[in-house]
């Protein structure tokens, strides 16, 4: 089960709130077509953002373009302290969600998904450390960490990102490599 009250896009208020992180900055660099999918749910984050919608708070200083422009729907987080705070990801049994994003950055957490209350410790994180993406995610039976890129991502060039949940199993695809992993308990 993953259920949280606020899904972080780009970072997070608190970067240090993710247990065994060791990136402590937000996210800066561009993203495009970042989707959010759970159960029955699909919205497109940008789309949101970007028409002032209710569901979705940003903070910081949020650009809806990239600074080259070549690309459609994109946003630039240009501030270590630029997020977008979203509705909760509610994927009990399971969940997708997928984006595009380029950076010289070689670290920063791109999402942050933290449990609702204690003792609930669900958690859903993906960071850029040391050049490569790595997945955090707690459903309640202990943290797993997972590296989901084989080369480094921080070269300024488009990256995708595809996370899958399935119960207690997942698959992280980054620039088409896949990592399938099953989370403890």
């Amino acid at each position: 089960m993953l259920s949280s009250s606020k899904l972080y896009v780009g970072g997070s208020i608190n970067t240090r709130a993710l247990p065994g992180a060791r990136v402590h900055n937000n996210f800066v660099g561009c993203m495009r077509k970042v989707e959010f999918i759970a159960d029955t749910l699909r919205l497109n984050l940008l789309e949101l953002g970007k028409s002032g919608s209710h569901l979705i708070q940003v903070a910081g200083r949020v650009d809806y373009k990239c600074p080259t422009g070549e690309t459609h729907d994109p946003i630039t987080f240009t501030t270590r302290e630029s997020h977008l705070i979203l509705p909760p990801w509610n994927a009990k049994k399971s969940g997708n969600i997928s984006f595009k994003f380029r950076t010289n950055e070689a670290n920063g957490l791109i999402l942050f998904n933290g449990g609702i209350r204690p003792p609930r410790v669900d958690l859903f994180a993906v960071e850029i450390y040391n050049g490569h993406i790595y997945v955090h995610l707690d459903l309640g039976s202990g943290p797993w960490k997972q590296r989901g890129s084989r080369r480094r991502i921080d070269d300024g060039n488009w990256h995708e990102v595809i996370f899958r949940r399935t119960g207690r199993e997942s698959r992280i695809t980054v620039d088409g490599f896949h990592t399938d992993f099953k989370t403890v308990g």
